[in-house]
């Protein structure tokens, strides 16, 4: 009977694009990922260890039938999972979007390799290519997949720790005709890899073991991030193992892990693009506007995945609060502005629960244009807004975070703020108790204060940092 989703967590995981397979105890790439949606570049790989990944990347690059391909291979561990895959792109000598410029300069620049500085498109369903592999680690088999007809064939298996020295793809793709072949042979040769025909017409088979390109993961300024991504992967990894289970069913998984794992994969794909975006994006000098109308326009993505992008790219609360003002067109209004900054607590802040407050009719004060980050990593920044509706009411509500310390115990943080209309002082509070800034109307200062509420004052809107 083939797998459907009913808890929590498989949902989330087959939202973010992944069925699970029984047979082999591993999730692995739906035909309609909404990855299909985000194309692919370098930027991707480069900040592949943002989202806790650790692996070796391999793009092959060739010209046929109009259009410049790159077929992708990549191994290693993907936080919870060891795994691999096999991604093919193209892009088209005619492409003529008008952010394919905007990406071409940003997530698509490859400095070892400014030829092919190139943002590419999933492959369409006439460009899918018939592939399989079976990946090993230290000459044993962990999984296999194919054949398959796939634009993005994988395989991940829960509960595993690898490095990716430790993991080769012996792997076969089979193509449409002879050219094409060829043309993927001499892009083999150009990269020193060897190959094989295994018998099969069309086919080429080669083993993918050592990359033979510069690999993001080894740059030195990435050690430090490396680093705290193999800690909490190995961290993860031993949580998992704890648990009483069977399988690596995500139906079966459940408590303060499912949690977790929701979370991650709730993250998964349209985050990680957008916030390659907005790095790139960022360090080429584009401006916030320009990077929020790209996201909000090309990606699609909600103000929550724009927010945290933009804050992923080190924008400045204040740059994000102009931007998203003149996004919505808001001016003096009586939103709530919260920054939260999880500085203290040395694990990740986990979202439990939000909402809005209400009113003294009992009406909602606002309603979130961004929601509150469904987990803010150590030394990480969330972001959210509630704007108020237009009448008698401001804007009011309230977040619960809770942590696991060191010692495996669990404390909750529960963060309330209002900005109401009329006399209605301004309040924030924080349990447990601790201070905060607060900025009021268009008063550029911040100043602490731990009273509550914000005694005799009632300008709006409110932005607050909590810390």
């Amino acid at each position: 009977m083939p797998w459907s989703p009913t808890s929590n967590l498989a949902k989330t995981v087959y939202a973010a694009g992944f069925l699970y397979n029984d047979r082999q105890n591993i999730v692995f790439s739906r035909m309609d990922a909404l990855q299909r949606k985000l194309g692919y570049a370098y930027g991707y790989d480069d900040l592949a260890p943002l989202g806790n990944m650790i692996i070796d990347c391999e793009p092959i690059f060739f010209d046929y039938g109009g259009k410049t391909w790159m077929i992708e291979f990549w191994k290693g561990q993907y936080n919870l999972m060891t795994g691999c895959e096999i991604g093919v792109y193209t892009r088209s000598q005619q492409s003529s979007s008008p952010y394919f410029s905007f990406l071409d300069a940003t997530v698509g620049q490859r400095p070892n390799d400014p030829k092919h500085s190139t943002f590419f498109e999933c492959a369409s369903d006439a460009d899918r290519l018939e592939m399989s592999f079976d990946l090993l680690r230290r000459g044993q088999k962990l999984l296999s997949r194919g054949p398959e007809k796939h634009w993005w064939l994988t395989g991940f298996k829960w509960g595993e720790l690898s490095q990716p020295d430790d993991l080769s793809m012996d792997l076969t793709i089979t193509f449409p005709n002879n050219d094409m072949m060829e043309a993927f042979k001499q892009a083999l040769i150009g990269l020193r890899y060897g190959y094989s025909a295994p018998g099969r017409p069309l086919t080429v088979r080669l083993v993918f073991d050592r990359p033979h390109t510069f690999q993001p993961r080894l740059d030195p300024a990435k050690q430090s991030l490396i680093a705290s991504a193999k800690s909490q992967n190995a961290s993860l990894v031993a949580d998992y193992n704890s648990l009483p289970r069977s399988s690596n069913d995500p139906n079966g998984i459940t408590g303060d892990l499912e949690r977790r794992l929701v979370t991650y994969f709730a993250n998964y794909g349209v985050n990680v693009a957008a916030s390659a975006v907005a790095y790139m994006a960022r360090s080429v000098g584009k401006s916030a506007r320009e990077i929020m109308g790209a996201l909000l326009t090309w990606i699609g993505s909600p103000y929550e995945v724009a927010t945290q992008a933009m804050t992923d790219a080190g924008f400045q609360l204040s740059e994000w609060i102009g931007t998203l003002e003149e996004q919505l067109g808001l001016r003096m209004d009586y939103s709530c502005r919260v920054q939260l900054t999880n500085t203290k607590t040395g694990s990740e802040l986990i979202r439990e629960d939000f909402g809005i407050s209400p009113g003294r009719d009992g009406k909602p004060c606002g309603e979130y244009i961004v929601k509150p980050s469904e987990r803010i990593a150590p030394g990480g920044i969330g972001r959210f807004w509630i704007r108020d509706f237009p009448g008698v009411h401001g804007a009011e509500g309230w977040v619960q975070y809770a942590y696991i310390d060191s010692n495996r115990q669990k404390h909750v943080l529960r963060f309330e703020y209002g900005c109401p209309t009329g006399a209605d002082k301004n309040y924030a509070r924080a349990q447990p108790p601790f201070t905060w800034t607060v900025r009021e109307g268009g008063n550029p200062n911040w100043t602490t204060d731990p009273q509550q509420p914000l005694p005799g004052r009632v300008l709006h809107p409110l932005t607050v940092a909590f810390s």
